[in-house]
């Protein structure tokens, strides 16, 4: 038998107990840091990044289009800009309603969905002509994330703010699905997304997300000061998960269909001066649009790295 001098012993012991902590929060948190999606992604290299013109200055929505073509909504005006990736310009505006607070969009079967920030739904044809306008009856405010799940066919609507009013509801955060050909919603969150275990995904991935001690030093609580309220989200088509932008925080989580935390990544803000808008391509490649935020607003293309896998 081989005896270990004292000092490396203990030196070996304390790594394999800090292992074993690590290994067990990753797992209570059902992650794994090596095959985490994120890793598929170069979030600070991005691939391509387009300028976009003034008229997007306040890009909101963002959503994927076939031919290298991608849509935007701003929030201000009643239009959507088709842009074309390869010539880097607006193609197409496609008017549809009065100046208002469009947030969300997302587009499948030659269907425009527009989502206005008091939960109101207006559906566009691609030529513009038909529009219609349906209340989701949301119990929320300030209604901005809009996505098309293509394997559930539903969409899914992300509040910013809670989904009811006392200390009970500060760290929660929901998802509603939408029936596309009947514009009912679930009476119930499809995803319910607590805070405190997006903090414990981050701490046992060594993610440092900023906290707040609490006031009585006895007990020595601490919350999180991460606000996560949703600008924007997406259905990643590779991975069926759910990415999630927070613009306030500038941070961009991901989630399996049930709401349990598989990414973190706090982004850098001199390439995303306001991240509001996230779409994925057919094949998985990533796009952000970010707000001018007093610079230029730009759309970020982040090819998957299929090898980081």
């Amino acid at each position: 038998m081989v005896v270990l001098p004292a000092g490396i012993a203990v030196a070996l012991l304390i790594t394999g107990l800090v292992a074993s902590r690590w290994l067990k929060r990753s797992a209570d948190n059902g992650s794994n840091p090596v095959t985490s999606t994120f890793a598929a992604y170069r979030l600070d290299h991005p691939d391509r990044r387009f300028v976009l013109p003034v008229e997007l200055t306040e890009v909101s929505g963002l959503t994927d289009l076939p031919e290298n073509r991608v849509a935007c909504v701003q929030d201000e005006d009643g239009a959507i800009f088709i842009f074309h990736l390869s010539e880097g310009r607006i193609e197409r505006r496609i008017p549809f309603g009065d100046p208002g607070d469009y947030e969300g969009l997302t587009a499948h079967s030659g269907i425009f969905h527009v989502l206005r920030s008091d939960g109101v739904l207006f559906e566009v044809r691609d030529d513009g002509r038909t529009v219609s306008e349906h209340p989701l009856d949301l119990p929320t405010r300030d209604n901005e994330g809009l996505a098309f799940d293509a394997r559930r066919n539903r969409l899914l609507v992300a509040p910013k703010s809670r989904p009811g009013k006392g200390k009970e509801f500060r760290a929660t955060r929901v998802v509603f699905a939408v029936d596309p050909a009947t514009r009912i919603r679930s009476a119930e969150p499809v995803m319910e997304i607590d805070l405190n275990d997006v903090a414990a995904f981050a701490d046992a991935h060594g993610i440092d997300v900023p906290q707040k001690k609490g006031k009585k030093a006895k007990k020595q609580k601490r919350r999180t000061l991460l606000r996560f309220l949703p600008s924007s989200l997406s259905v990643n088509p590779v991975t069926d998960e759910v990415f999630i932008l927070s613009a306030i925080d500038r941070v961009l989580l991901s989630f399996d269909q049930d709401g349990r935390v598989t990414g973190y990544a706090a982004l850098s803000p001199r390439l995303f001066p306001q991240p509001e808008g996230i779409t994925f391509t057919a094949s998985g490649d990533m796009l952000i649009a970010s707000e001018a935020a007093g610079r230029e607003p730009v759309l970020l293309l982040f090819k998957r790295q299929s090898d980081a896998m």
